[in-house]
């Protein structure tokens, strides 16, 4: 996975969405510590928040 820094978009489908329906947030919140990522995007006329667990290269080596 790339290098995530606050500020920077990131493209994803909202869980309430159905499949292909993407949406452009802002990063807001970095938890290195505990390896997650958090996004804001508008939906409507309100701002919701969305989290993502962050994946390090050699993570998924089986």
């Amino acid at each position: 996975m790339r290098q995530v820094c606050l500020g920077d978009r990131f493209r994803f489908v909202p869980e309430h969405r159905p499949p292909k329906q993407y949406v452009i947030g802002t990063i807001v919140y970095i938890n290195a510590a505990h390896r997650y990522f958090c996004v804001a995007y508008r939906s409507g006329n309100t701002v919701q928040h969305e989290c993502f667990k962050m994946f390090y290269q050699g993570d998924l080596k089986r």
